[in-house]
């Protein structure tokens, strides 16, 4: 289901809602991406039950990679204001594709490779066995480059989540508080030409960033000090801004856009196990 509402408000607004179409034979849908067209990126199940990458233009879906493979699958994971679609496959080995009105384009690798983002100038970050990657100025058939970590990241460990239309990254990486500790997720960012750096958290000691808008503000979540996980928002190079909850113990956000307003989902106190994902889950930092 896809659907629109007035943004920066806490109160439900007049919104229309859009059935995605299924496949011929499919039984589900599910959306992952929308550009400034309302063209959405995401994947289906065709009438063998296997996921393909499909985006729909109105409701109506199409194909845009699939594997003749037996068994196996696609996801599209996000497209641009270009009309560039990336994502990842599956069949003997994993691999990820780019597709657009002047790209095809992909690549497998037996030891692990995913997209996450894309922006507007088609730069494409993921990972590579793990290790952050980028696909800069090149198509995703070309090797990636690869983005630093900080001396305190377990084996290079991270995951890019987003990237704006400046080029800064955001995302985590996997930390480790000594040789026999386990490893923990922290927020970082990426600015072009300088080296990765670590977001403050909320005094707890785990933190992820999920996605950058356009402004540069960064939001995801973190730790407090007794370990409730909260949304959270890294404005500029200020912050962290605690974004609360609806009552519950837990919440966390998914997206900003250039307006600043902010999604993502929220525990109640009626209902601590229930996820929000309505309008009630939109919210405006204060100004």
């Amino acid at each position: 289901m896809l659907g629109t509402v007035a943004a920066g408000t806490c109160q439900a607004q007049k919104y229309t809602v859009t059935k995605l179409l299924t496949l011929p034979g499919g039984t589900y849908t599910s959306a992952a991406s929308m550009n400034k067209a309302g063209a959405v990126a995401g994947s289906a199940d065709d009438s063998n039950g296997d996921s393909v990458a499909v985006d729909w233009n109105n409701s109506s879906p199409g194909i845009i990679f699939s594997e003749a493979f037996p068994g196996a699958s696609s996801v599209a994971v996000a497209i641009n204001n270009q009309g560039v679609v990336v994502g990842d496959f599956r069949d003997v080995e994993s691999g990820v594709f780019e597709i657009g009105p002047i790209v095809n384009a992909a690549q497998s690798y037996e030891f692990g490779i995913g997209v996450a983002a894309i922006n507007d100038v088609n730069v494409t970050v993921g990972q590579v066995a793990g290790h952050p990657a980028i696909w800069d100025g090149v198509d995703i058939f070309q090797d990636p480059g690869f983005l630093s970590v900080t001396a305190n990241s377990c084996a290079g460990q991270a995951s890019p989540t987003g990237i704006n239309s400046a080029g800064v990254i955001v995302g985590s990486e996997d930390d480790c508080p000594n040789l026999s500790g386990n490893p923990y997720p922290v927020a970082v960012r990426w600015k072009p030409g300088s080296t990765v750096k670590v977001l403050a958290g909320l005094g707890g000691v785990q933190s992820a960033a999920s996605a950058i808008n356009s402004n540069g503000w960064v939001v995801g979540w973190a730790t407090l000090a007794n370990t409730r996980q909260h949304a959270v928002l890294w404005e500029g190079n200020s912050g962290p801004f605690d974004l609360g909850t609806l009552g519950g113990k837990q919440s966390s956000a998914n997206g900003v856009n250039a307006e600043g307003d902010i999604a993502g989902q929220a525990q109640t106190a009626s209902a601590p196990g229930t996820r929000c994902s309505g309008p009630a889950c939109i919210s405006r930092p204060p100004t």
